[in-house]
């Protein structure tokens, strides 16, 4: 993994509208994930176990549409940002 590129800040609402994004993909998708974290987290490790590059395709499109940002490929260390 390279750098993380920060667009910006990531607020309350940033992670409000991934995580609603999350639960209807797995939904959609009958992904089933358990775990302790956000479901968009539990989601982003359930995909990177998967072979189906369909779904994570999917996930990305979602992902940029939820965070209101053409380049977003996710939240991390509280900023929206992508992966250099």
């Amino acid at each position: 993994m390279g750098a993380w590129n920060i667009i910006r800040t990531a607020t309350t609402d940033d992670q409000t509208r991934l995580d609603a994004a999350a639960e209807r993909f797995m939904s959609r998708h009958n992904v089933d994930v358990n775990g302790s974290g956000s479901a968009s987290y539990n989601l982003e490790l359930c995909l990177s176990d998967l072979e189906d590059t369909r779904l994570v395709g999917l996930w990305r499109q979602v992902v940029k549409r939820a965070l209101c940002d053409p380049h977003a490929e996710g939240i991390a260390y509280g900023q929206v940002g992508y992966n250099a």
